[in-house]
């Protein structure tokens, strides 16, 4: 077996990190071909490892995968809330909204009902003046 040390220029350092990157916590512990300089150095390997056992390729891709997951939620999350907020915004608007259009119609509507109404209530106003005018002075 090649010392780790001696290791150099040949691609065997790739190739023993590249299993090292597959490999999963049971592997990591038994001795094998590149363990022996793991367990050397880490001898309480169990203390130190908080992946739950996987490989560190396995690790990366489920916590991408997670995070991934929880994005997408957080995303779909604000979405729903901003439907909320428009919603709540239109409910408010339709109640306490106003067509200023309309209001200015109703205005001038109503403007001219009580010109029609105060020249009517004049009109018979008069009417009544003249008919008592007129009446008492015969009569007396």
């Amino acid at each position: 077996m090649v010392e780790w040390n001696d290791r150099t220029g040949d691609g065997t350092n790739a190739v023993f990190l590249s299993e090292l990157f597959n490999m999963p916590y049971e592997t990591i512990t038994a001795v094998g071909r590149s363990n022996s300089f793991i367990i050397n150095r880490y001898q309480d390997w169990a203390g130190i490892n908080s992946i739950g056992g996987k490989s560190i390729n396995n690790y990366y891709i489920s916590m991408a995968t997670r995070l991934a997951v929880e994005a997408a939620d957080g995303d779909t999350r604000i979405s729903q809330q901003e439907a909320v907020v428009t919603q709540a915004k239109n409910w408010r608007d339709s109640t306490m909204g106003v067509d200023w259009n309309e209001e200015l119609t109703n205005m001038i509507k109503y403007q001219k009902a009580f010109v029609a109404c105060s020249r009517c209530l004049n009109a018979m106003d008069e009417c009544l003046e003249r008919l008592v005018s007129s009446t008492g002075a015969v009569g007396r």
